[in-house]
């Protein structure tokens, strides 16, 4: 049983863990698709004594907290099975880091040591800079930040402390084109023309399509998906979690009422269902 496990942070179907066990510091990353049996599926040693990791992205950040020799540093998530880091901080300014929380290209961290908030420019995964900092209450703990305010609150001094980070409110924006490093919708969002993800999507509740869906790559889906009569199907679709895996394999342009072949284990699933609408010729 491994002990001193000391944050984790979950992004879609992972969740990442900071290690540190008497000279083991570690980012390990779990599969929790099924949450009744999480398993670890890979793992990238940091340096010394990892404090608190915050995952965006294809990138984790992990704060090591080891003195005059702490350091922010950048781990390549984007294959679980084999995590990678990246880039290192400087140690310079750094003394006893203890809470990371990112947002478009900063990073900012709580420093105890030296009882201020840290602010590092990750835009170069490979070179993470400090770029500022701002003096807080005494052994500052934990870091979240909203839009343009910091909130910090410290230990010691028993406070929370709120830092104006910049930017502006504008009530009403119409732009031609924007590069947004951290997008957060408080109410509604229309999308009235195409949007196009690179990274990953994560959807928490329901999603309700109306028109058609594309996916370029390959959907992964944990729990049930139906394909109504308006569906068509270009590619694949794969269903899985820990106990079994098969594969919807779908004739390209084919509509609902198109004959479907599954690839299914030697057993049928009992745990998932797959509901398809029209015929299903299962290989088993």
């Amino acid at each position: 049983m491994v002990s001193s496990l000391e944050s984790v942070y979950v992004q879609g179907r992972y969740a990442y863990v900071a290690l540190d066990n008497g000279g083991l510091s570690k980012l390990q990353v779990y599969d929790v698709s099924n949450p009744a049996s999480p398993a670890v599926v890979g793992s990238v040693t940091t340096t010394s004594t990892p404090q608190s990791v915050y995952v965006q992205g294809r990138y984790a950040y992990v704060v090591n907290n080891n003195g005059g020799l702490s350091t922010l540093q950048v781990i390549d998530v984007s294959n679980p099975a084999s995590p990678a880091v990246v880039g290192t901080s400087a140690s310079t300014g750094l003394t006893a880091p203890w809470s990371v929380y990112v947002q478009g290209r900063y990073a900012y961290v709580t420093n105890e040591g030296g009882a201020t908030l840290q602010i590092f420019d990750v835009s170069a995964p490979a070179s993470p800079t400090s770029i500022g900092s701002a003096t807080t209450g005494t052994a500052p703990e934990s870091v979240y930040v909203s839009g343009r305010y910091a909130y910090v609150v410290n230990q010691t001094s028993a406070t929370l402390q709120t830092f104006d980070l910049g930017g502006s409110y504008i009530q009403q924006l119409e732009a031609g084109g924007a590069e947004v490093g951290t997008l957060a919708v408080d109410t509604n969002a229309s999308v009235a023309g195409g949007e196009s993800i690179g990274g990953s999507l994560g959807i928490g509740q329901s999603l309700d399509v109306s028109g058609d869906t594309a996916v370029g790559g390959t959907l992964n889906a944990v729990g049930q998906v139906t394909f109504g009569s308006s569906s068509v199907a270009n590619g694949s679709v794969v269903f899985a979690n820990s106990s079994n895996a098969f594969t919807v394999t779908l004739v390209s342009g084919a509509t609902s009422t198109a004959s479907y072949s599954l690839t299914l284990p030697t057993v049928a699933p009992t745990t998932n269902q797959c509901l398809v609408s029209g015929s299903v010729t299962p290989d088993y």
